[in-house]
């Protein structure tokens, strides 16, 4: 089973056999591991060769805050196929935030969508205090265990906050990047706070922001404008 991702890399379902590493056992002298474990095979298309550094950097990123405001990563793997590079991930059997509200929005309690906006700000906190910013903050980077316990995900773009890339275009899902950043500006915390906000509203309401009109150049003008989603529960 597997869900393409732009042209970045591919995701993969997978059952790891042994499972991995859950702490030594000093009596036995061996690892103790979980094992028949469902985990998530991140790839990145054309590494084979040549590893991107949005890839080292998302590595680097998701090890350190992993478990706590992020989805666990257990290590780096290659493909056996084609050699490319993969992230093993721990694995959210409920799909992203967005799939999420598409499924279930009519199981989820004020109670569970409170809850999940609480831990989605606590992660996103967790991020800035580290001094860094996702710029890629939005429904489809931030992923379920349970109906109300989840992670962010996607740190392929997150940078140290004083790191200008803005020269290098703007990046992101067009709906939640803030009106700054869209006149040219670099990408900041407030950025990622402005991102979080209107995944507050698609929380709220569960539908994706502006999901009845095109997101094109012309939406990204009228955001510019003042042009904020609807709030209607």
């Amino acid at each position: 089973m597997c869900e393409k991702i732009g042209g970045f890399g591919t995701i993969f379902k997978a059952i790891w056999t042994d499972g991995y590493i859950l702490c030594w056992d000093s009596q036995k002298f061996k690892w103790m591991k979980k094992p028949q474990r469902c985990v998530c095979l991140k790839s990145l298309n054309d590494s084979k060769e040549d590893i991107k550094m949005e890839f080292l950097n998302e590595v680097e990123n998701q090890y350190k805050h992993g478990g706590r405001s992020a989805i666990a990563i257990y290590g780096i793997t290659r493909n056996p196929d084609d050699g490319n590079y993969m992230m093993v991930i721990q694995y959210a059997k409920q799909g992203s935030l967005r799939k999420l509200l598409d499924n279930k929005y009519n199981d989820l309690s004020w109670r569970h969508k409170i809850r999940n906006l609480r831990f989605i700000a606590k992660g996103l906190a967790a991020i800035h205090k580290a001094n860094l910013v996702h710029k890629d903050f939005h429904s489809g980077n931030i992923v379920n265990e349970t109906m109300y316990n989840p992670y962010i995900t996607d740190f392929g773009l997150c940078r140290p906050a004083s790191q200008d890339l803005s020269s290098k275009g703007i990046f992101g899902v067009l709906p939640y990047i803030s009106q700054e950043v869209l006149y040219g500006e670099k990408y900041t915390m407030k950025s990622d706070i402005y991102s979080f906000g209107i995944i507050m509203s698609e929380v709220f309401t569960g539908y994706p922001p502006y999901h009845d009109i095109p997101h094109d150049f012309s939406l990204a003008t009228q955001i510019c404008l003042g042009l904020r989603p609807e709030i209607r529960c």
